[in-house]
Formats: structure tokens, sequence, C-alpha cells
């Protein structure tokens, strides 16, 4: 049984797809809310098992919030998915056993995610919150490099108009998402989860320099230019 916060939130549960996926797993939404607030309120009301909650950003004090609103509903288990977050606001949730999803408004991922809090047993949400299961990266396939720094410099110079620098950026980007890929390839780990942290950076920066590699190809043909191989 599952209790959400957030009417956008809600909406998307509703989709043809996602609502199938919660029905396939034997999974009710025994109540919905627009605030935590609400949530909180209804005391007396039927268990639930999970508590997953919106926000649109995470702050240091938010978990005792949640905490609360969870107890109304006889639970301890909470699931947030979030916009924005900084660190310290994001390890405040992990150390109160919450899981966390940033969103990237990708309903696969948002199910997949939601899936696997509900199943997992209670103990393990308490004692070894995990990293946000987003499978659809995992899956990735990460292409070698198509073009070197040189290739990347080059083009970037080549803009065929002073009013669009497009090129110039998109090739610059493309030389920033190769070296963060480096960088997280070659990342210093001091636990499993940093080594499983560092490989889930490096295959987020190699699918994403893939899709700019195929951006800077398209602006290459847009704008007459030549883009060496």
């Amino acid at each position: 049984s599952l209790v959400v916060v957030g009417g956008a939130l809600m909406r998307r549960l509703h989709r043809p797809e996602l609502a199938q996926r919660l029905e396939a797993s034997e999974t009710t939404i025994v109540a919905s809310f627009d605030t935590l607030a609400e949530a909180r309120r209804s005391r007396g009301m039927p268990h639930a098992d999970l508590l997953l909650v919106a926000e649109r950003a995470l702050s240091e004090t938010q978990p005792r919030a949640l905490q609360a609103a969870a107890k109304s509903w006889q639970t301890t288990r909470v699931a947030v998915v979030y916009g924005y977050g900084a660190a310290p606001a994001r390890e405040a949730h992990r150390r109160a056993g919450i899981e966390l999803l940033r969103d990237v408004h990708d309903d696969t991922a948002l199910i997949t995610w939601l899936l696997a809090q509900i199943n997992q047993p209670q103990h393990a949400a308490e004692t070894s919150p995990t990293l946000p299961a987003v499978q659809w990266v995992e899956a990735l396939p990460v292409s070698p490099r198509r073009y070197d720094d040189l290739t990347l410099t080059d083009f970037a110079g080549l803009s065929s108009t002073i009013a669009c620098e497009c090129p110039r950026h998109v090739a610059e980007l493309l030389m920033q998402l190769s070296h963060f890929e480096d960088y997280s390839a070659t990342c210093a780990s001091r636990s499993p989860r940093d080594t499983d942290l560092h490989e889930y950076l490096r295959r987020v920066a190699g699918a994403s320099r893939a899709l700019f590699e195929q951006a800077l190809e398209r602006v290459a043909e847009h704008e007459g230019l030549l883009l060496k191989r």
C-alpha cells in the first residue's frame, strides 16, 4: 500500500503504463495529498507500506517532517522524488533512511525505482541506504569517443557567423564531458559503494557524450562546416 504526496507525481502514476505496472505488482494507492502537512494530519487512517513524496528541493530539516508524516500512516519507510538538492541535504535524508531519486522526468526510471522500494525488505531501507536504482542509465551502451580534443578544438573555431556560437559551445561541452568521463573511470574509491557511484557517473557522462557527438554532427551539417573524423 502506498501514500503519495504531490499532485503532479500522482498524475504521473495514473498514466496507463505506470498504473498497469503498479497494478501488476499488487500495489494500491490508499491515499494522496497535495502537501506533507495534509498527509501528517490524516491520523487514524489505514496502514501504509511506503510514503512516497515529491519535493522540488531538499532541505536538511525535511527528514523530521517526513518521518512524522510516515508515523501517521504507521510506517517508517519513506521515498522522495526530488528536483534539486545539495549534498548536505541529500546526506541528511540518507542518514534518516529515506530513499532518494533525482527526478529526470523519465517514467520508466520512476516506476522501476518505485517498485524496487516497494519490494525491498524494510530492514534494508533502514540499515543500508543505496543510490537511486536508475536502471535505464546502467543499461545505456557507452561507445568510444568519435572526436579527440584536437578535432574539437579546431571545430570550435569554425563558427560560420559571429551571431551563432553553437558549434563552439557544443564542442566545448563535448570536451568537458569526455574529460569527466575519463576522470570518473580513474577516480579513487574508498568502498564498493564508491566504485558503483563512479561507474554510474562514467556511464552517465559517456551516454551524454555520445548524444552530444550526434548533436555536433547535426550542427556541422546545418552550418555547412567540415567536421574531421
